[in-house]
């Protein structure tokens, strides 16, 4: 059954699992799974099934209900959550597929691994089955008639830390499930039953203790006196060895220890408790709280910290002129309490009363006493700081390297548009991250609530579609917004939430009081990111060029926050790949050399400290989840941030202290890869990554990805090591990274066809785009065969046409880069002006290959299609280095700027010889295919050739 609002407007998001209330006739309520399309917000679809015995629902659905006919409904509601995992097992009984269905298709979408089990009593009284075939081998459907009952051993198969299994139908088939997955690890099972089980009566009537497992909060059961290292706790459920336990942490934490979990024995005053290093310096009485906080072990731990509710440290160093320096800390002298922010979250939005501001709590003198009122006369209650647990104890409080973030610009509506009375829609004409900053006149009268609503993208009826600004999990952005209510201050009223920002372009205002009329002043976007300094400058004769170049600064600024992102949206998290493959393209618009460092902390922060992952790094850093296991923890081409920042630190800047600082890090990834990753025998240099090229058009393999990705490590260790003198080590990762360019040839190059395969020689199969281009850019393919490896990927990315049109790239996250270099560097610019009307060469400024801090430049600028004017510049260690040329009625003319102490490889398209123009200073040195090739030492230098063709 399809439901959608009578005046056709969106309805509610959901996530899968969610359920909806059907309000029927006489007061009969029945609860039905959504299984549509999550992103159809125009319609919600149920399955309900006729049951014979029914009590009523499904009967009046069937008999009574027909199109056209209104019902009312609650919802949604999810009990039933769609967690991140790296691998899900679905089994469905009867109607139960119901709540999986969207399931699987979030699943498949997120190309995680899954399977489903569908059982039945008939396959003709299963339903979807038709929807279900697309998924192909991955759904086993199996009719009891047919198959007896479903193999449940054979699905799930062995326990698996990565893995969550959903379940729902009926009961016999949900305790069946429960009783093969009593092995399991906690949690890992979750269930949606069509009814409440029956719960026996409690027994007896003493005493209890409840334990809140998730947070570990447990009180003693017995006395702890000075000096024990072991406590006993009424529950040991949510503890870890590694951990953290705090011990007394009421009363404002006046008394509070905390200690690392060394040993994790019984619950109870008879038990044997938690084991604990160092012991404690006071007496604590039976029944104080104890709580556990995080670990940056994620081998043991994958909330690795962050699951851990909100706490605050700090320290402002202030120094004199005189060099006098004052610390400010916080600590208990320390006033708190709670504002006029009422609800908040990172995904989300938040909720803001101005009613509760106290006017003026930050000024000196503020009262912050017991006497001190909000605006709407009710006491603030402030009252002392308590002392928090660490989250964990291995988190040290630095100060940030990093540049802070800042409101970067003021961006005002281009237009305002009313879709439906009383709501109002502003567009900004430019998407970009940061925040809505309302301003409302004296006649909005106290108490209006006034709710903001940021998007992306319009609906077809005008309003928002904030579909790409949520996702990202059940718990992550299912409510997007701002929300602010006036106090009344006959002066206007300015506001913008402070602990949240948002990815928009438009932005959606509804609440304001009837009659009155919003403004261009009403709702003014401001641009948030880090204030990293600008490094480059980019304009051509073509504003298409000029418009993309725009679009990926913007792209760029919106994930440049207190750490690099990957979205601004959905979810806000710094993935190494995210930031480090598109790098040669990042550092030309801002400078990153501070940045960097701060990354390369969170990266080594990142690093499991033991256990059998010790010197793997997780997917993203900072931690947020998932830890180092699994697919979404363990993955070569994420984890290897770790070697590549110092990397890029040192070939864009000159930084040698980060490498060196972190060599020992670095050293420990490089182990972990050989001893956990690589394989053994014949694959000794292998490693499978289990990503691969992530969001692509045409699959690459995770060997090739991820035996590139290992090359790649060990090609730049050998270079570091080297600039560090570390000679032995750099001869090592030398021998290495030979070893693993004659496997990856052997195992990947087909001669035959004179290009990569996922079988080398044994197969044709997997010759995609990125498998040449990531050979080509890494320089894995042997001189011989480069040009027919490069004629390879232009025959790929020619026959590339999966929309019609085109020609297209195929490549994700890791080979998408790789093809534009090895394209660019192959003098293919006509396929890369087809594809991309790319603008990466056109000024031509790089700097020459193992060249270090941008000493040694290259200005190599491409003539292509119908540019008659482009100009760049950049700005390295040394100075600005600028390149400006035209081209007019066939007659190019170059003008560079070089700065002091660098010298520069400049060159220029051939033409015609006898008609070629050089300033004073500028030495022919040779002729290289297409270009004649100029040095020139620093200064400003001019070239002039005529008989110039542009590629097309």
């Amino acid at each position: 059954m399809t439901l959608r609002h009578p005046d056709a407007t969106p309805l509610p998001p959901w996530r899968p699992g969610a359920h909806i209330d059907l309000l029927l006739d006489g007061g009969t309520v029945r609860h039905y799974s959504l299984c549509g399309d999550l992103q159809d917000r125009s319609a919600w679809r149920i399955g309900v099934l006729r049951v014979p015995d029914s009590r009523g629902g499904s009967a009046h659905v069937h008999t009574e209900l027909r199109t056209g006919t209104r019902v009312r409904v609650r919802g949604p509601r999810n009990t039933f959550l769609l967690r991140p995992a790296g691998r899900y097992l679905f089994v469905a009984g009867g109607i139960g597929i119901t709540p999986l269905l969207p399931m699987v298709a979030a699943a498949q979408a997120a190309a995680a691994e899954w399977s489903l089990l569908y059982g039945g009593r008939t396959r003709s009284s299963m339903a979807f089955l038709d929807e279900l075939a697309a998924y192909g081998d991955q759904v086993a459907v199996r009719p009891q008639d047919r198959h007896g009952l479903l193999d449940l051993d054979g699905h799930l198969g062995e326990p698996d830390a990565d893995t969550l299994i959903y379940a729902c139908g009926p009961e016999p088939l949900l305790t069946a499930v429960e009783n093969a997955t009593r092995s399991w690890p906690s949690g890992a099972l979750r269930v949606e039953r069509f009814q409440a089980g029956n719960q026996a009566p409690p027994t007896g009537a003493d005493a209890f203790d409840v334990v809140l497992a998730r947070a570990g909060l447990t009180a003693l059961a017995a006395p702890a006196a000075a000096g024990d290292t072991a406590v006993k706790v009424s529950g040991v459920a949510g503890y870890h060895v590694g951990g953290t336990i705090n011990i007394d942490t009421g009363d404002g934490g006046g008394r509070l220890e905390t200690r690392e979990i060394t040993a994790i024995g019984t619950a109870g005053a008879e038990g044997t408790g938690i084991a604990f290093a160092g012991a404690l310096k006071k007496a604590h009485a039976s029944g104080a709280t104890v709580t556990g906080s995080g670990n940056p072990l994620a081998s043991t731990d994958p909330s690795a910290g962050a699951a851990v509710a909100p706490r605050m440290i700090a320290r402002l160093e202030i120094t004199d002129a005189d060099g006098t320096v004052h610390s400010v800390v916080s600590d208990r002298a320390w006033s708190t309490a709670l504002g006029p922010t009422t609800t908040t979250n990172w995904f989300s939005g938040s909720d803001y009363d101005a009613r509760r501001e106290q006017d003026g709590w930050t000024s000196p003198g503020a009262d912050l006493g017991r006497s001190a009122r909000r605006r709407d006369g009710s006491p603030v209650g402030w009252v002392g700081a308590g002392i928090a647990p660490p989250p964990n104890l291995t988190t040290e409080l630095v100060w940030r390297a990093g540049e802070p973030v800042k409101v970067m610009d003021r961006i005002r509506p281009v237009a305002i548009t009313q879709p439906k009375p009383g709501v109002w829609v502003f567009d900004f004409g430019q998407n970009f991250a940061g925040w809505p900053e309302l301003s409302v006149d004296g006649t909005v009268p106290p108490g209006t609530t006034i709710k903001l609503l940021p998007a992306e993208s319009l609906a077809a009826d005008g309003t928002v579609d904030q579909a790409s600004v949520m996702g990202g999990g059940g718990s992550r952005g299912t409510d997007v917004f701002a929300a602010y209510t006036t106090y009344g201050d006959r002066k206007g009223e300015t506001w913008h939430p402070r602990f949240h920002y948002f990815g928009m372009q438009w932005v959606q205002v509804t609440g304001l009081p009837p009659g009155y009329r919003p403004t261009a002043a009403t709702v003014t976007g401001l641009q948030l990111h880090a204030d990293t300094p600008v490094a480059g400058s980019f304009h051509t004769s073509n504003e298409r060029i000029n418009r993309i170049h725009r679009m990926a600064r913007y792209s760029i600024m919106s994930n440049t926050m207190s750490t690099f992102t990957d979205c601004p949206g959905r979810e806000k998290l710094a993935y190494p790949a995210d930031y480090l493959q598109p790098f040669g393209s990042l550092h030309r618009h801002f400078g990153y050399a501070a940045y960097l460092r701060t990354m390369q902390r969170h990266l080594a922060e990142g690093q499991s400290k033991a256990g059998d992952n010790i010197g793997n790094v997780a997917l993203k850093a900072p931690v947020y989840d998932w830890g180092y296991t699994g697919r979404f923890g363990d993955e070569i081409n994420w984890g290897n941030g770790i070697v590549l920042t110092p990397w890029f630190l040192y070939e864009t800047y000159g930084d040698t202290q980060t490498m060196a600082r972190y060599y020992p890090q670095m050293q420990a990834f490089m182990d972990y890869i050989r001893v956990r990753k690589a394989g053994t025998g014949a694959n000794a240099y292998l490693v499978d990554a289990a990503l691969a090229d992530w969001i692509v058009a045409d699959t690459t393999s995770g060997r090739i990805t991820g035996t590139w990705g290992y090359h790649q490590i060990a090609d730049r260790m050998a270079r570091m090591a080297a600039v560090l003198g570390r000679t032995a080590d750099a001869s090592a990762y030398r021998a290495l990274a030979s070893h693993i360019k004659d496997a990856f040839n052997d195992a990947f190059y087909n001669t035959a066809l004179g290009r990569y395969t996922s079988q080398g020689n044994q197969g044709t199969t997997g010759a995609t785009q990125a498998a040449q281009a990531l050979a080509l850019d890494e320089g894995l393919v042997p001189e011989r065969e480069r040009q027919r490896v490069l004629d390879a990927l232009v025959e790929l990315v020619e026959d590339f046409r999966p929309f019609g049109g085109g020609p297209h790239f195929s490549g994700g996250t890791i080979g998408l880069a790789p093809t534009v270099r090895a394209l660019l560097d192959g003098g293919r610019d006509d396929v890369l002006w087809r594809v991309l009307r790319f603008h990466g060469g056109l000024a031509g400024i790089r700097q020459a290959r193992g060249s270090a801090g941008y000493r040694e430049l290259v200005i190599d600028p491409r003539v292509v299609g119908d540019l008659t004017q482009v100009e760049g510049s950049y700005r390295t260690p040394y100075g600005h280095v600028t390149a400006e040329w035209t081209l007019k009625k066939g007659v190019f003319r170059l003008k560079v700027d070089v700065p002091p102490n660098t010298t520069a490889e400049v060159r220029l398209p051939k033409g015609n010889r006898t008609s070629r123009e050089a300033s004073d200073g500028a030495v022919l040195r040779r002729a290289e295919g297409d270009r004649a090739v100029y040095g020139v030492p620093s200064g400003t230098h001019t070239f002039t050739v005529r008989d110039v063709r542009a590629a097309s």
